[in-house]
């Protein structure tokens, strides 16, 4: 394959023999924040569902009404990311 400046290789798209892709470089870096910030949003979900579930102790009435709080905005966060990403998928 050529050279394109601007543009990165992404492979073909999924069929045998299909002819390999380029994509802008910009699409590829928002597509790499996408999925860096989803990762990001998937630990604090998870780390927080195992505060709820007390495994690292039990936790007081006013912490678990905090750490829900949490789970709920990070659930916001994740639609955000998802909504906004709608575009930028890689078939």
């Amino acid at each position: 394959m050529p050279y394109n400046p601007g543009r990165v290789w992404c492979g073909g798209p999924g069929l045998p023999g299909a002819p390999p892709t380029t994509r802008p470089l910009e699409e590829v870096g928002m597509y790499t924040e996408r999925l860096t910030m989803m990762d990001r949003v998937t630990a604090l979900l998870g780390y927080s569902e195992l505060l709820l579930e007390g495994t690292y102790g039990e936790l007081t009435p006013e912490q678990e009404e905090v750490v829900r709080k949490i789970v709920d905005a990070a659930y916001d966060v994740r639609d955000i990311i998802r909504r906004e990403g709608a575009g930028l998928s890689y078939d």
